[in-house]
């Protein structure tokens, strides 16, 4: 796969065109806090955390962190290590508890609701630049989509100019969330692209083994979860800073250019 041939770009929302850090960040330490646990994390920690593959999800994030909690590891020295999925994993299995299954659920599903909540909106802003790259990108001749394991709603709040998109695919259109490429897979057949006319953009490990597992191009985006170095490591088909990297580095399309 390559940037060439490519005619439908679909993209991740969170880290991608969402700036979630703050929100992410706040959701865990209430959750937390509210159980008894301290929070000895930094947002942008937590965002990163979340980047693996693995922990990105809510519940599962909520169990490593408590696990981190407990054994007393920094969490930027976990991060720093190449195999840092490996190592939380090793963390949960020797500082894990029997309820934290269901204390986990509890702080996912808090934490959840504050993301769609009228005040998570406040906590979130844009990705520097995204709209620009976007605007650019539609200018060029792509089709644009967006497909996310989060609600339709939180796309129309915190993507003001979702017009600009032409396939829109969330939780609410798929039965397995990422790392499946089920929901890229719906984006592409409501756009009527091909796999090989397809990328998906994303910010974390688990975007890019999506886009492996619908079978088009992976393009990673250093602006959002996941770290460089975990990042690489899943070998997407092309590293860009942000959106507006990427579109700057997109070929025209328009008009059969």
């Amino acid at each position: 796969m390559s940037i060439q041939g490519i005619r439908l770009i679909v993209f991740d929302v969170g880290g991608v065109l969402r700036d979630a850090s703050r929100l992410v960040g706040e959701g865990y330490r209430r959750g937390m806090l509210a159980h008894g646990f301290t929070f000895p994390f930094e947002p942008m920690d937590v965002l990163h955390f979340r980047g693996l593959a693995k922990y990105n999800n809510p519940a599962t994030a909520a169990k490593g962190l408590i696990a981190i909690e407990r054994s007393g590891v920094a969490l930027p020295d976990i991060l720093k290590r190449p195999d840092a999925e490996e190592e939380v994993d090793r963390i949960v299995a020797a500082h894990g508890k029997p309820s934290d299954d269901d204390t986990a659920k509890r702080i996912g599903m808090a934490y959840k609701e504050l993301f769609e909540s009228p005040e998570g909106s406040t906590l979130v802003g844009q990705t520097r630049d995204a709209e620009k790259g976007i605007t650019l990108l539609k200018g060029k001749g792509y089709k644009l989509g967006i497909f996310t394991n989060g609600a339709l709603n939180t796309i129309s709040r915190d993507v003001p100019y979702h017009e600009k998109f032409d396939v829109f695919v969330s939780e609410q259109d798929i039965t397995r969330k990422k790392p499946s490429g089920e929901g890229i897979v719906v984006a592409m057949e409501k756009a009527g692209a091909t796999k090989s006319e397809t990328a998906y953009v994303g910010d974390s490990v688990s975007d890019i083994q999506a886009a492996r597992d619908a079978g088009c191009s992976a393009f990673a985006v250093l602006c959002g979860y996941g770290l460089e170095s975990h990042l690489v490591k899943e070998k997407p088909d092309a590293v860009f800073n942000n959106v507006i990297d990427l579109a700057e580095r997109m070929p025209s399309i328009k008009n059969g250019a």
